[in-house]
């Protein structure tokens, strides 16, 4: 990506203790993901047999919580980078529809991801 603008390469990204670091790549906002996913099968294995739903589910809605927020800052990173090739007269038609799909993918990620929260939420609400 080119570094012409800083803001669009800077982007928030909340770790599961909840302080805020910038993540400045694409790569980075991915291992956000990923450490959040592990963080989680750590805790889960921690809890054990004697955990609860709703700690479990608990534990799982911080995992996506993280995950949601990091996604949508991928999504809208790709976004802008698609809409800068896309006016760049030195971009290829098939460099602009790799990037296309990378967009695709990243909002197929972020759609998943917010279809996980609903079913955390309802198992939430089942349990209360």
């Amino acid at each position: 990506m080119p570094g012409n603008s800083k803001e669009r390469n800077v982007v928030l990204n909340f770790k599961m203790d909840g302080q805020v670091q910038y993540a400045n790549t694409l790569k980075q906002i991915n291992m956000v993901m990923n450490n959040a996913a592990k963080e989680y099968k750590n805790h889960i294995a921690a809890m054990g047999q004697d955990a609860t739903m709703t700690d479990k589910l608990l534990a799982e809605k911080k995992k996506l919580e993280i995950q949601m927020e990091a996604a949508k800052k991928r999504t809208a990173m790709l976004r802008a980078e698609y809409q800068a090739m896309s006016k760049d007269t030195s971009t290829t038609a098939e460099q602009l529809n790799k990037m296309y799909g990378k967009l695709l993918d990243a909002e197929r990620a972020e759609t998943s991801l917010d279809n996980a929260m609903k079913r955390v939420n309802e198992g939430l609400s089942e349990q209360a």
